[in-house]
């Protein structure tokens, strides 16, 4: 399957954010931007004033708590704004699943997969937080994928998902939170549509 959908808020992430213990900055950079991002979706803010994508990142070395920390944080928002919302729905979506042996078919299923989620959008009663995790699977570098002599359907697959991004984020009732432990993998486009990048390193002494 291309992904697994949550109902929010959901008794498997019941008690994770404070099970979570990292640097404080962390979780309230994460919930302030989340915060201020819905916000201006209900508020109908212009973005052609005020630019944003809808979109974060959470990088550092495997192990670290990147994904859980989505999970957790997909509830907590969600939570936060159950009256302003009918229904709730994680897309934890499994990029490895969008690759195909067969020539072109990468961007096809990308392309199906995230049709898929504007219909689930279309209804403005629906928050939909979608899950990237290990994002440099399908926004790997295209300049490194040149350099390197890869297929060209590497490259079809980080424009599909490009292109499918730019649309998704006319949608108010979507977020979209990406994990990677390879930051410097991920094509710069991409990078560039990041609202905000946060760095999960190990853990403290503390």
């Amino acid at each position: 399957p291309a992904y697994r959908e949550w109902e929010l808020p959901n008794k498997a992430f019941a008690g994770m954010w404070e099970s979570i213990i990292v640097d404080e900055n962390i979780k309230k950079s994460l919930l302030n931007y989340c915060t201020t991002s819905t916000r201006f979706s209900l508020a109908n803010v212009d973005d052609k004033i005020i630019q944003w994508q809808r979109m974060l990142l959470l990088n550092g070395p495997p192990g670290t708590g990147k994904t859980t920390m989505c999970k957790a944080l997909a509830q907590k928002v969600f939570i936060r704004n159950y009256h302003n919302y009918d229904y709730g729905s994680l897309l934890d979506i499994n990029a490895h699943s969008l690759f195909s042996k067969w020539f072109s078919e990468s961007g096809k299923l990308v392309q199906a997969l995230f049709q898929r989620i504007e219909d689930i959008a279309a209804d403005t009663g629906t928050f939909i937080i979608v899950l990237i995790d290990e994002v440099e699977s399908i926004a790997a570098s295209r300049s490194a994928a040149l350099a390197s002599g890869d297929p060209g359907d590497a490259i079809r697959v980080v424009n599909s998902v490009l292109n499918c991004l730019d649309t998704l984020r006319h949608r108010p009732n979507v977020l979209v939170l990406c994990t990677s432990n390879m930051t410097s993998s991920v094509d710069a486009a991409f990078r560039d549509r990041l609202d905000l990048t946060l760095f999960m390193g190990n853990p403290s002494l503390a």
